[in-house]
């Protein structure tokens, strides 16, 4: 029996990738019912657990899995076994690394094989999961801690290219110190190719000696990421994150041996992402809604794009990295939070930021930042530098949220 750990997007995929395959059975906190699945009553015959990526390992179901030694999986591993067929990109990182999937399957699918357009799929944490996939020249795969969490090293060989963009502290309520954390994302190193994005934590890694250690039969690459001299000519790319990630994309094309001229002018037509540093309005004042801003360092790097002073609606669930923001002491002209975020006021209050702390409802704090920013003649900056789950299911719907408040609020 396979117990379906979690039925979410990932765990309704699953469920139904196994419906008349083998026997299956769920378990959720909160669903308590999925049609024609029996919910899960006894562990006598489970040999087999399928977790989703929000169900931690200190999860009582988890735990007892465990003790009982039965083993533990998650979507992508059963999609690395049976998928036989296509290269197999997997990103991780703190920050970037949807971006940098984006771009890969943006240039991919616009790229040939044998006389026709590439087949490309994109999924993983970027929304879809891999079980959905057909067959394809090339699969893009995002890979949060939570999923490489559960994942076995020898399970990422599968993976031609493994990519990192950055490592910063994250996520630690759940997998505990920093090193643990840097550990799991450094399963990735699994894949036969592995490079490296832009960040000070990796400066002083011996690729070299990392090389020579690794015990691959199918050999061992590891990358840095370079910026080339040309850059794509859209605005996107005049942003430092943005550079960043096409940086990565350009030792991709190395890899894969594609053409990178043709991947510049690709790359020309490239939006961005939703919710990520996204223009809602310019009239009468602007809105930019960077929900996906998970993170102190995905916020600051919003703000730091921005010329203009600015009023910042931020705050969320789960403990965040902030730093020194004296930087912007300037440019920030007030502060709305929306919790209770205790690294957040301490920065403020060290750079002699104004903040307002409210209890009020999300639209009612989105009204009062958008009439303080009009009557101000300031740009209205939502990033919240922090995860979505205290108030949304997650940061889409947190972005899609705020979206509907700014249009009928600017009516």
């Amino acid at each position: 029996m396979i117990l379906v750990l979690g039925v979410g997007v990932v765990g309704k995929s699953v469920i139904e990738y196994f419906r008349g395959k083998a026997p299956i059975c769920f378990y959720d906190d909160k669903i308590q019912y999925v049609p024609d699945v029996p919910r899960f009553e006894s562990w006598d015959n489970v040999d087999l657990v399928v977790a989703s990526p929000g169900i931690a390992l200190k999860h009582d179901m988890m735990q007892e899995a465990i003790r009982r030694g039965i083993r533990i999986t998650n979507d992508i591993e059963i999609f690395l076994h049976h998928k036989k067929v296509g290269i197999k990109i997997a990103i991780t990182g703190t920050n970037g690394k949807s971006t940098t999937s984006a771009m890969i399957e943006h240039v991919l699918s616009r790229c040939e094989v044998d006389g026709r357009p590439a087949k490309v799929c994109i999924g993983g944490n970027f929304g879809v999961s891999p079980l959905e996939f057909p067959d394809a020249d090339y699969y893009v795969i995002e890979l949060s801690s939570y999923q490489l969490e559960l994942m076995n090293i020898e399970d990422l060989h599968h993976f031609d290219i493994g990519i990192i963009t950055n490592i910063y502290p994250n996520h630690l309520s759940r997998h505990g110190a920093f090193d643990d954390y840097v550990s799991i994302k450094c399963k990735i190193f699994g894949a036969k190719y592995k490079v490296l994005g832009f960040c000070d934590l990796f400066q002083d890694w011996d690729l070299e000696s990392m090389q020579r250690s690794e015990q691959n039969e199918q050999g061992s690459y590891f990358k840095r990421a370079i910026m080339p001299k040309v850059l794509p000519d859209a605005i996107l790319f005049e942003r430092v994150e943005y550079k960043y990630c096409w940086g990565i994309v350009n030792q991709v094309l190395d890899i894969l041996g594609l053409d990178k001229q043709r991947a510049l002018e690709i790359a020309k037509d490239y939006l961005g992402l939703p919710y990520r540093q996204e223009i809602v309005k310019t009239n009468p004042i602007t809105v930019i809604n960077d929900s996906k801003s998970t993170n102190g360092i995905a916020a600051k790097q919003a703000i730091s794009n921005i010329k203009d002073p600015i009023c910042w609606i931020a705050g969320g669930a789960g403990t965040s990295e902030w730093g020194d923001l004296s930087l912007f002491s300037q440019i920030i002209k007030r502060v709305y939070i929306c919790a209770e975020n205790p690294e957040l006021i301490a920065a403020l209050d060290d750079a002699v930021i104004e903040y307002r702390i409210s209890s009020d409802s999300f639209e009612r704090i989105v009204e009062r930042a958008y009439e303080f920013a009009s009557l101000n003649k300031l740009t209205l900056l939502f990033s919240p530098g922090y995860q979505s789950f205290d108030k949304f299911k997650n940061f889409e719907e947190r972005g899609a949220i705020f979206n509907e408040i700014i249009h009928k609020i600017s009516i």
